[in-house]
C-alpha cells in the first residue's frame, strides 16, 4: 500500500492530547481560545511558528486545574467583532472582542465568560456584524385587524352621520 492511500501524518500528539480546531491563517490574523472555565485570550497568528508533518504541536493556551481544559479555538480577523460561546447547558454567551485580551501563546488569559456553578464552556465562534442594506424603503404598513389600512377612509355612512346631525 502506497503513501496516497494510508495518508500522511499531520501531528504527533502525545497521550492525552487531542487537536480541537484546525484552520486556514493569514498572517495578520489571531487566534481565540477559550477553556471549559471561560478563561479565554486573543493570540496574534506570528507567534506560532509553521510546523512541518508529524510535528509535536505548539502550546497554544497554558492549562492549570482552575482554567479547566481547552475546548474551543476560533481565527479572527478584523471584521470580527464579537465571540459567541456556547455552554454545555446551550447557552450562548456574545462577548466583544475588545474585552478579550491580548497575550503570548503559554499565558492563562482572563475568565471573562460567567458561568453557573454546575456549567461550562463547550464551544466558541467567531461573529461579523451584520449590516442590513435595503435598496428602497420599507413599504408601508399592511391592513389593520379591522380589514382597512392604517390610513384608510372611516366605512360609507360613518364620515356623513356627524353632518347630517349638524344640518338637522
Amino acid at each position: 500500500m502506497g503513501a496516497s492511500a494510508r495518508g500522511v501524518a499531520g501531528i504527533n500528539l502525545k497521550r492525552g492530547d487531542e487537536v480541537i480546531a484546525a484552520f486556514p491563517v493569514a498572517p495578520d490574523g489571531e487566534l481565540l481560545t477559550v477553556t471549559s472555565a471561560g478563561y479565554l485570550k486573543r493570540t496574534r497568528i506570528d507567534e506560532f511558528s509553521l510546523q512541518g508533518r508529524g510535528g509535536g504541536g505548539i502550546i497554544a493556551h497554558k492549562i492549570e486545574e482552575r482554567t479547566g481544559d481547552l475546548v474551543g479555538a476560533a481565527i479572527l480577523t478584523p471584521e470580527h467583532a464579537f465571540a459567541a460561546f456556547v455552554t454545555q447547558r446551550g447557552v450562548a454567551k456574545p462577548l466583544a472582542l475588545a474585552e478579550v485580551p491580548a497575550s503570548g501563546r503559554s499565558t492563562l488569559g482572563a475568565r471573562k465568560v460567567d458561568l453557573a456553578s454546575s456549567d461550562a464552556v463547550a464551544a466558541v465562534h467567531a461573529v461579523s456584524p451584520v449590516v442590513i442594506a435595503m435598496d428602497s424603503p420599507p413599504p408601508p404598513p399592511g391592513p389593520q385587524p379591522n380589514g382597512r389600512g392604517a390610513n384608510a377612509a372611516p366605512p360609507p355612512g360613518k364620515a356623513d352621520r356627524g353632518k347630517r346631525r349638524e344640518a338637522a
